[in-house]
């Protein structure tokens, strides 16, 4: 791909790459890191950690003035030293591995393994975590007391962090994703949205045990029977690609032009059928499946960002996302760069009230309610939006926006 985010992707995939490694070391040897039978020592919560530090290390070794969301911050370290030790005891595990790797390939920098930076100590892992749990997209931090203020800098680059989409099907050995995104803020009139406005420009999503060939319908027990996972990355205005295979190595695969796959007519839906009380459920869906899509549920996944690959990759064409109520609100780390994807292979998305997602309304999506996606072509999305719309004022018209405290 010839973009001028080249340098940015390389150092992305790289990193994603080592994470994917990360997660399943994680699985892999949870009993041998000394797991114990407690919420906050679960193996999840220990790859969260990890994967977002080992993230924030790389992207800021090699670009130290952009700026960083995520879900974690420190502070679940700093009060238990034990979850302390076993996510640092993971983050040296898996930078041993990679150095004795470059020890015995010599070709290593041609492969970005040389581009994955580890925090050099429990401290720093702390302050680059903060990093990303303190970070708003529309505005810097304040600085930190460290001597290195670069991270904290006023900057119009921010880099967006799900370490793990898919807590549930992680701990179950389902499908799950690590989601990397890169947002700007515009400088001109050109381009969606207004100048000032924040744009997704970059993705790169790794599926560590999902096969980049799946097929309709996909679940969440869709799993790659080789191990071997898959990468997805884009760049707004260049397209978006599939790599495979992610693991051992995500620089080594393949990579593939992605193009949706099915006439628009036809619409094979996604959705999450989880068992939620702020979400739609089959039992309180306001939409009427028969309204939509005659494939409805169609593939059912939980993670959001597996959702957005799904549909890039052409397994579905169109999904919704209606809350129970509007002050319920999505997490930008569940989208930003992932949407992306579906958006370059001739998606459309808005909020489910028909509005475009604001990037820079901070680190909860505040100015959107809900989610809509459809193909753009044949103006399937406007007719989309048009029946959510429709019937959201129907079945439930205390979710209209304006009418519910």
């Amino acid at each position: 791909m010839d973009s001028p985010y080249t340098r940015e992707l390389q150092v992305a995939i790289a990193a994603v790459s080592a994470a994917a490694r990360l997660s399943t070391l994680v699985l892999t040897h949870a009993s041998g890191l000394g797991t114990v039978a407690k919420d906050d020592l679960s193996p999840v919560t220990v790859g969260d950690f990890a994967i977002q530090a080992l993230l924030t290390s790389t992207i800021h070794a090699a670009f130290p003035q952009d700026r960083f969301v995520g879900e974690e911050s420190a502070d679940a370290l700093r009060e238990n030293p034990a979850l302390l030790d076993r996510v640092w005891a993971v983050l040296r595990a898996i930078e041993e591995q990679l150095a004795q790797e470059r020890s015995m390939h010599h070709d290593s920098d041609k492969k970005y393994n040389h581009l994955v930076t580890f925090p050099t100590s429990p401290a720093q892992m702390c302050q680059m975590l903060d990093w990303c749990g303190q970070g708003t997209p529309s505005a810097s931090s304040d600085d930190d007391d460290d001597d290195d203020d670069d991270a904290t800098d006023s900057n119009s680059r921010i880099w967006v962090f799900d370490p793990i989409d898919g807590t549930e099907n992680f701990v179950k050995g389902l499908l799950y994703a690590i989601n990397v995104a890169m947002l700007c803020r515009q400088d001109t009139d050109t381009g969606p949205g207004a100048a000032g406005a924040i744009s997704q420009v970059l993705s790169v999503v790794g599926c560590p045990n999902m096969a980049g060939n799946i097929s309709f319908p996909a679940s969440d027990d869709s799993l790659d029977p080789s191990g071997c996972g898959c990468l997805l990355y884009g760049v707004r205005g260049h397209g978006a690609y599939e790599r495979r295979p992610l693991l051992p190595a995500g620089y080594d695969g393949t990579a593939a032009s992605l193009q949706q796959t099915y006439p628009p007519s036809e619409l094979p839906w996604l959705s999450s059928l989880m068992n939620t009380t702020t979400s739609t459920t089959p039992i309180s869906n306001p939409i009427p499946p028969s309204v939509l899509a005659p494939s409805y549920p169609g593939s059912v996944l939980l993670p959001w960002v597996l959702r957005w690959v799904l549909l890039a990759l052409g397994v579905g064409n169109a999904t919704w996302w209606i809350y129970k109520s509007r002050s319920r609100l999505a997490k930008i780390w569940d989208h930003a760069g992932a949407m992306l994807l579906f958006e370059e292979v001739g998606g459309q998305v808005s909020d489910a009230d028909g509005k475009p997602i604001n990037w820079a309304a901070g680190r909860q999506m505040v100015d959107n309610w809900g989610i809509v996606a459809a193909p753009r072509a044949e103006g399937v999305f406007d007719r989309v939006i048009g029946t959510v719309k429709q019937v959201v004022r129907e079945k439930r018209p205390d979710l209209v926006e304006g009418r519910e405290e």
